[in-house]
């Protein structure tokens, strides 16, 4: 019967996750930090995509910083590569 309980149990189990992203302008470099805070005790990895692949491929001129639950990408304004709505955290996290 213990078992039972148990199994009951881990269906009922809700994760929670909290996103927060801010930016932070000086002049015309743009920062976009992404932290991801959770329910329970994994760690996940957050990242910066740029029309679906890593930010940071091919693009030399975004700097991007990455840890458990955060994640920072950097720009320049005026560089014209960037579009700002083509920035996102990726899908699922």
């Amino acid at each position: 019967m213990d078992e039972l309980k148990r199994i009951k149990m881990s269906s009922l189990l809700i994760l929670l996750l909290q996103f927060t992203v801010t930016e932070h302008q000086v002049n015309d470099e743009v920062t976009l930090r992404c932290s991801v805070t959770r329910s329970g005790r994994r760690r996940l990895k957050v990242k910066w995509l740029l029309q679906g692949q890593d930010v940071d491929k091919d693009n030399s001129d975004i700097k991007t910083s990455q840890s458990y639950c955060s994640a920072s990408v950097r720009y320049d304004v005026d560089d014209g590569t960037v579009n700002y709505e083509n920035i996102r955290p990726p899908d699922g996290v």
